[in-house]
């Protein structure tokens, strides 16, 4: 069943979705709003150090279907396909499509991140091949910051070589709003029902002690799990447990998972717990609908980069499983 978008036709609904470089508070999002301020409604929801793994099975919480485009930022994380390209172009097909079934028309922007070999770099010539290919709006911005690091002026758009300077902020801002008022007239539908191969599931009511997240424009509510005690849960019958997300803080630890007779250690505590954050952990090791979470009570060997650590009772807290459909 197929209904039109309700709302202004004149004003158009952008998500501008990507990892740390998005999430800035005055990174290039701040001057693309200020410049599209009056022409389209735009949100901006931002991951941190995230990877091109998780993004698929963001797709549910992330609400494409409210947005007449939605621009990826997509480009600007670490590694880790680049023997095997193959898995970039099939996660980035995963993502179009979950914007084609929602009705929002996929766009995408590579933005430049240091220590990577532009000449051979799988990842940002997943993107832009698939953009290409699937006729989907594309801008790249990495041969422009390619030619500004040949001049040896970086350091004024680019802080760490990744992350925005001010000028670098206005920069990036004023080519992503040019390209936005370029992008094709698209008559955005809902299609209800939607059926997608990847999927986060909430986890909510399970105990009494919740509470909720919000960071980089992401809200999500979390429910905790007290040292010792644990989680046994199903996903639905046609799909496999893949992994989980959760937060990470002064007070998490360590989470043992089990699934298809195998169990892992996962580590939800690291340097930077001084303060929280959402992580996950994804594998795709499980054939079973079946998990176990259990809060363990280990005290990772860890060194905080700032600050005490946290001496007391391990928590966890979790916000939803990952899970992918059996017939893939």
């Amino acid at each position: 069943m197929i209904v039109e978008c309700a709302g202004s036709p004149n004003v158009k609904r952008i998500l501008v979705f990507g990892f740390s470089v998005t999430e800035l508070k005055d990174g290039y999002f701040a001057t693309v709003a200020n410049l599209l301020d009056k022409e389209y409604e735009l949100t901006k929801i931002g991951i941190g150090g995230a990877s091109l793994s998780v993004v698929p099975y963001l797709s549910t919480i992330l609400k494409y279907h409210h947005y007449d485009y939605v621009l990826f930022e997509i480009g600007t994380c670490i590694r880790f396909a680049e023997e095997q390209p193959a898995k970039y172009d099939d996660l980035i097909s995963e993502i179009i499509d979950a914007c084609r079934r929602s009705g929002a028309l996929a766009c995408f922007v590579n933005l430049f991140r240091d220590k990577i070999n532009y000449e051979h770099d799988n990842l940002s010539r997943a993107i832009e091949s698939s953009a290409k290919s699937n006729n989907l709006p594309f801008l790249d911005l990495i041969r422009p910051l390619i030619k500004i690091k040949h001049a040896g002026e970086m350091a004024n758009y680019l802080y760490d070589g990744t992350h925005t300077t001010p000028n670098g902020a206005i920069y990036y801002g004023q080519k992503i709003a040019k390209f936005i008022r370029t992008l094709p007239n698209w008559a955005n539908t809902i299609k209800l029902e939607v059926v997608t191969n990847k999927v986060m599931f909430l986890i909510e009511g399970f105990c009494d002690s919740h509470g909720e997240m919000s960071r980089g424009g992401l809200k999500l509510p979390f429910s905790k799990l007290e040292e010792g005690r644990a989680l046994k849960g199903t996903v639905p019958i046609d799909m496999k447990f893949r992994g989980l997300i959760f937060i990470m803080g002064p007070d998490t630890g360590v989470f043992e998972v089990s699934s298809s007779k195998i169990t892992r250690k996962v580590n939800a505590y690291d340097q930077f717990c001084y303060y929280e954050r959402f992580s996950y952990w994804l594998r795709n090791e499980s054939n079973s609908h079946e998990f176990y979470i259990r809060q363990t009570v280990i005290e990772p060997a860890v060194t905080l980069k700032k600050g005490q650590p946290f001496s007391g009772p391990k928590v966890g807290r979790l916000v939803g499983i990952f899970a992918e459909r059996c017939c893939l």
